[in-house]
């Protein structure tokens, strides 16, 4: 069996667990669960990723989510290429009648401005965790 793209660290009695869960299963985007309560080595290994003992925490490929954001996590599934973005899925012959097209311009980042929600690399190792996570010390 092939490894999923998706690690989701969480814990029986976890509401954001249980939402997170709930998430992917409506997205019908397989998971890998880990629960750290009754594996001490997928506990460990959280530890070492994320610096924190706090679930949920969501690993999408090299990217880590720490606690349950919907707009965070569907950010970090496009960017990872797990899943497509609307504008991709319709293309252009799904606008609407009469809809202006976007302005030709620079791009944010040729703005010198960091778009939302981008993922930064974390301290330890190539891991990118997302705007939207926090590391608690």
């Amino acid at each position: 069996m092939a490894v999923q793209p998706i690690k989701l660290y969480s814990t029986p009695t976890c509401p954001y667990c249980a939402m997170a869960k709930s998430f992917f299963a409506s997205m019908k985007i397989p998971v890998t669960e880990l629960d750290v309560s009754r594996n001490e080595e997928a506990a460990h290994e959280m530890m070492h990723k994320t610096g924190q003992i706090g679930v949920p925490v969501i690993e999408i490929r090299n990217t880590i989510v720490v606690g349950f954001d919907r707009p965070t996590v569907l950010k970090v599934l496009e960017q990872e290429g797990v899943i497509r973005k609307k504008a991709e899925k319709s293309g252009a012959a799904a606008a609407k009648p009469g809809a202006k097209a976007p302005k030709a311009g620079k791009t944010a980042a040729a703005r010198g401005k960091t778009a939302p929600g981008a993922a930064k690399t974390a301290a330890a190792g190539k891991t990118k965790r997302a705007a939207g996570s926090r590391r608690t010390p």
